[in-house]
């Protein structure tokens, strides 16, 4: 045992780095026993390590740092988004409207010089993701600071490999600002001790480096507003918002969370600045006309598709059974209402502090919200360690399981999503109880 407690850190770490390895290299969506059996060893791990952390925050953060870089060159085999991120690389490399056409188009839009490559990008595709690119008839999603992104990481010359590659450098360099923010911010309430629980989990590992989602700059930006607001510089807080609004928009969400700390006025004020930021940045990418597009696609990505979906599904089934009736079309369009009321009543009327009030406007989204892809509640991680709760964790280690969807058929897991969500909700209002019950225990055990 004494030996567990000298040595149990670097242990668990030797045994870890070979998986992440192998998640980068070899495991793809269909293998769902791999998939899932070497997750939820990474994820036991995470927790054995987390309770081993050594007091040099320096190890934490090499051992971190190392496991991300397991992914470095490698193609992710999880997530398809990849192809759309090249896309639209080249064409803002190239100088052309990235909102203005849809890529099954582009023969009406690009010159000749440039066809060849395009066609070859369409039809790009792999052993994993045979069709390739999964939204060829849609208009990009994907607001400015992703664009940015997008054209710096197209400077590596070839989609396939170094762009990618450009494109894994500023995730982590994001993660690295995401660690140093989140330790400040730790620090300051004597709980750094906590960090290890952002930087070790499995799902923001191979999420964000590994399968290159911008949720890591998101997550950036979020925190680094936290921070700003911890430090009263609240115009600060504003424009990191605004930044954090054009690479994922649900960041607007911390707005509603600075409300308590400020009065009406300070709070219109840092409201103004988001959104004239936002708008500002968005228009260096985006004219009326692409926005026009830009909107359009938003609008069908969440009134036509759904995944994950939990109180989404159990209402439309349970109408289903009772009448027979398809209210999907109803379901899509009172929802956001169902949600912003809830919003309101955290936002102005829920007694918590920032981190708190932050992850429960977060909640509140990602529980109606008709897609919920595993990445997504990525940014939940953060905000669970600030606040002290345990259901984010419990949620970003269940949401994996959805990956059981994909096979040689899409057909998803409903059996799991009602464990999924219903397994979250429990958690979450035993958490907000007052008296002491089994999930403040649980917390205890992770936190202290």
């Amino acid at each position: 045992m004494a030996l567990i407690r000298k040595y149990g850190f670097w242990m668990f770490a030797a045994v870890s780095a070979p998986l992440y390895l192998l998640f980068a290299q070899d495991l793809h969506r269909s293998e769902h026993l791999e998939l899932l059996l070497t997750f939820a060893t990474l994820v036991a791990l995470w927790l054995l390590m987390h309770r081993f952390i050594p007091k040099k925050w320096g190890w934490l953060f090499g051992i971190g740092l190392a496991f991300r870089l397991c992914f470095l060159f490698a193609t992710p085999h999880l997530s398809d988004d990849y192809f759309r991120f090249m896309w639209d690389s080249e064409l803002n490399k190239d100088g052309y409207e990235v909102f203005g056409f849809i890529p099954s188009q582009f023969n009406e839009h690009v010159s000749d010089e440039h066809a060849e490559k395009y066609q070859k990008m369409l039809k790009d595709s792999t052993a994993e993701f045979p069709s390739g690119m999964n939204s060829k008839n849609y208009y990009s999603i994907y607001p400015s600071v992703n664009q940015f992104v997008f054209q710096t990481s197209a400077l590596g010359g070839d989609p396939k490999t170094t762009n990618l590659d450009i494109l894994r450098l500023w995730i982590l360099i994001a993660e690295i600002a995401t660690f140093f923010l989140l330790k400040a911010l730790l620090t300051a309430k004597n709980q750094s001790g906590w960090l290890s629980i952002y930087w070790l989990h499995p799902l923001i590992i191979i999420e964000l480096s590994g399968n290159l989602h911008l949720e890591a700059l998101a997550i950036t930006f979020i925190v680094l507003a936290l921070y700003l607001a911890h430090i009263n510089h609240w115009i600060g807080a504003a424009l990191a918002v605004a930044l954090g609004v054009m690479t994922k928009l649900t960041p607007l969400l911390i707005l509603g969370a600075f409300f308590k700390q400020l009065d009406w006025k300070r709070w219109i004020v840092q409201c103004t600045v988001a959104g004239i930021a936002s708008i500002g940045l968005f228009a260096i990418y985006v004219n009326l006309e692409a926005f026009a597009n830009f909107k359009s696609s938003v609008g069908l990505f969440f009134a036509w598709f759904s995944f994950n979906a939990g109180i989404y599904y159990s209402i439309k089934e349970l109408v289903l059974l009772i009448s027979g009736a398809d209210i999907s079309a109803w379901i899509s369009l009172f929802f956001p209402f169902i949600s912003a009321g809830i919003m309101i009543w955290i936002t102005f009327f829920k007694k918590a502090d920032v981190a708190t009030t932050a992850l429960l406007l977060f909640t509140t989204y990602f529980l109606f919200t008709p897609i919920l892809h595993p990445w997504y509640v990525t940014v939940l991680i953060p905000l669970a360690i600030l606040s002290g709760k345990v259901y984010p964790l419990v949620w970003s280690v269940l949401i994996f399981g959805t990956y059981l969807a994909y096979g040689d058929s899409f057909k998803e897991p409903l059996w799991w999503i009602v464990i999924e969500f219903g397994t979250v909700i429990a958690f979450l209002f035993a958490e907000f109880k007052k008296t002491p019950n089994w999930s403040h225990k649980i917390a205890d055990r992770i936190y202290h």
